[in-house]
């Protein structure tokens, strides 16, 4: 958590000294979104409509002002246009989400999971083993719980493996045949 009011006075003496860096509000709306004034919420408004480079941002610090002040509407309608904001950005930066590819490509994995239920993986080297997949978003334990269960001694980790995700799009999208399957996964 650190210093919350020293953060906070440094944010504001930095608000005293450039009172137009608008970016310092990102960090007060974390600290404390209350002490923006209604004024500086007007200055912020006014710099979001400007469509600046971090306007994405600054509507999401407006989301976080009118939600510590328990004003939902408000919250969600600055909330919606800084998401809007961001996909806009996204896009110019060549990282647009596309809801219907992803929805798509995760129902395509579900499919390949359920196929590989019948490919045989149980003999490398003549040792039996069965395989398990820990997949987690970042920061949400994932290497952590691999770790608890690599202390097991019949239970070898692997660490991440970066290039996985890239073998089961491929695979994914290859609608192979169990065997050569089978194949691609024991080479892997």
């Amino acid at each position: 958590q650190g210093d919350l009011e020293l953060a906070e006075s440094k944010c504001n003496a930095c608000l005293h000294q450039f009172p137009d860096f608008y970016p310092v509000y990102i960090h007060i709306a974390r600290i404390t979104p209350k002490s923006i004034t209604a004024k500086q919420i007007e200055a912020i408004k006014n710099y979001v409509a400007e469509e600046h480079s971090d306007s994405d941002a600054l509507a999401f610090v407006l989301g976080h002002y009118f939600h510590a002040r328990k004003e939902p509407e408000n919250a969600w309608k600055w909330y919606s246009h800084a998401n809007q904001l961001r996909a806009v950005r996204n896009a110019e930066r060549g990282a647009a989400y596309q809801p219907v590819e992803s929805e798509t490509f995760a129902d395509n994995i579900i499919e390949f999971t359920q196929k590989l239920e019948s490919v045989e993986l149980t003999e490398i080297e003549g040792e039996a083993f069965e395989p398990i997949f820990i997949l987690g978003m970042p920061r949400s334990g994932s290497t952590l719980l691999e770790g608890l269960l690599s202390r097991y001694p019949a239970i070898q980790k692997t660490g991440e493996r970066i290039e996985f995700p890239n073998l089961i799009y491929r695979l994914v999208n290859e609608n192979l045949d169990d065997g050569e399957l089978t194949a691609k996964l024991l080479a892997f």
